[in-house]
């Protein structure tokens, strides 16, 4: 399983360099004025009811928070993104199942209700983890 799992993050480092850094996926960037800058990365389907909610919702909560950087992979037409998807949920001890997939501080979570549940929900984690991230993944997350 532990091979398993390195051989994935060397798919992941040759698929997306923008995600990871020395080998690592990055979740957070501390910014030029000290605070953190946050990574979330989702992954959605053309054919997705619930990713046509969440991915506009996502796209607006990006250009509203600053700190927020949202890398949106969309995984029915590319295989490319669907293994990327593989590859990340794999490093963090999670299976690339079901979408929209939402991945953030070395944690994952798929599914979506609606705006004013789940986005928020969203969003408040992404807070709380931007307060501090090491704590976040510390009580949240898998790496």
């Amino acid at each position: 399983m532990k091979s398993f799992k390195i051989v994935s993050l060397f798919v992941l480092l040759a698929l997306s360099s923008t995600v990871v850094a020395a080998g690592k996926i990055i979740w957070s960037e501390k910014n030029a004025s000290g605070s953190n800058d946050m990574h979330m990365y989702v992954f959605w389907s053309e054919t997705c009811q619930h990713c046509d909610v969440a991915v506009p919702f996502m796209r607006d909560m990006e250009k509203k928070h600053s700190w927020l950087n949202v890398e949106f992979k969309e995984v029915s037409k590319s295989p490319k993104n669907m293994e990327l998807y593989r590859a990340m949920a794999s490093a963090i001890g999670e299976d690339a199942s079901h979408v929209p997939a939402f991945l953030w501080c070395g944690t994952m979570y798929s599914g979506y209700g609606d705006n004013e549940t789940t986005g928020q929900w969203l969003i408040d984690a992404l807070q709380e983890c931007q307060d501090d991230p090491r704590a976040y993944q510390n009580q949240w997350g898998k790496k």
